[in-house]
């Protein structure tokens, strides 16, 4: 006889708690305002050495992530032998019974993970193919799922711990520590053909 135990989950979580945007609009520098001025394509000379997007915002928060499947499997057998059997010796017969009895047993058990979490910098990928493997991959999904339910809670806490209040300016140095904590969960991305200064510089061209 087998036992099947089928496992397949998914569960993923994102928290934003705020972000850290530019006080005041940056500034280009002169060797991008010099290629707005001189070249014969500004918009794709522009793109091809300085990129499409700035990053405008670091949003706030943490992501959380278990993909989880597998089986595990149990079987079990048996083996019942009853009967007798019978010696003949010298004119002499003797019956004997037969008993045997036989038991056993055994295990199975494949699976796989894929989960991270992006507050302690962590993510695992993981394929098992026996019992005590399979039974470890469990309680690390397990453990995961624990820091999904808890991301708002963390998330708080660590910027607590780094000073963020809102309406405080911080400096570049903390925004690069901000990031190493763990605590920017997406950049917000602009184009920089809608700042003030690149549009300034296209529409002197046209007047000149």
């Amino acid at each position: 006889m087998t036992l099947e135990k089928s496992t397949k989950s998914s569960f993923r979580t994102t928290y934003r708690s705020g972000k850290l945007a530019f006080s005041d609009l940056p500034a280009l520098s002169s060797k991008a305002l010099e290629v707005l001025r001189t070249s014969n394509s500004p918009h794709e000379d522009f793109i091809a050495q300085f990129g499409e997007y700035y990053v405008a915002a670091y949003m706030l928060g943490g992501s959380n992530a278990n993909m989880l499947g597998g089986m595990a499997a149990e079987s079990s057998s048996s083996t019942d032998i009853s009967g007798s059997y019978t010696i003949k010796v010298a004119f002499i017969k003797k019956t004997k019974p037969i008993e045997h009895h036989e038991r056993g047993g055994g295990g199975l058990a494949i699976g796989n993970l894929s989960a991270y979490d992006t507050l302690n910098s962590w993510d695992v990928n993981l394929a098992v193919s026996e019992r005590e493997s399979y039974n470890a991959l469990m309680r690390t999904a397990e453990e995961n799922s624990l820091r999904g339910w808890t991301l708002a809670a963390r998330v708080h806490a660590k910027a607590e711990e780094m000073g963020l209040q809102s309406g405080k300016k911080v400096s570049h140095a903390m925004c690069e520590r901000v990031c190493h904590a763990g605590l920017v969960v997406e950049l917000l991305l602009m184009p920089y053909s809608g700042l003030h200064q690149y549009v300034a510089t296209i529409l002197d061209r046209t007047t000149q």
